[in-house]
């Protein structure tokens, strides 16, 4: 008998990706703290308790500069509303995307969890076509 152990890590603060308390090996952020149930149901206490001893963030920190919270609703919302035309691995720890309107979005790592988020704009409105349909990175 084989087993494979993984993680997976969704950088999203939606709600209505549906993570069960039961899959441990999958982590999601919240949006504040909640209050603990007065009964028990599921594994979420527990699960809260692994991630926080792995130095996995629980609930995203919203304080100047980064503004993480923030910035991942924003691109969030990006992603919804728009298409990304090109992604790309600047190297292991940074991964850029770029949206038809011109937004670029670098995405900074540090092993599974998401340092920075960073939103530039200053390719928007520049180009005589309003869409950008392919790039080079």
């Amino acid at each position: 008998m084989t087993v494979f152990l993984s993680e997976m890590h969704l950088w999203s603060l939606k709600s209505i990706l549906y993570v069960e308390d039961k899959d441990i090996g999958v982590y999601q952020y919240h949006e504040k703290k909640e209050p603990e149930p007065q009964m028990k149901v599921g594994y979420l206490y527990e699960k809260q308790q692994l991630a926080e001893s792995r130095n996995y963030p629980w609930v995203l920190k919203n304080k100047r500069p980064e503004k993480l919270r923030d910035t991942l609703k924003e691109l969030e919302e990006l992603m919804q509303n728009s298409q990304c035309v090109l992604s790309k691995w600047k190297s292991k720890d940074v991964c850029q995307l770029l949206f038809p309107s011109g937004i670029l979005v670098s995405l900074s790592l540090s092993g599974p969890q998401l340092e920075q988020v960073v939103i530039d704009r200053t390719l928007m409105g520049k180009f005589i076509s309003n869409t950008i349909s392919d790039a080079v990175l």
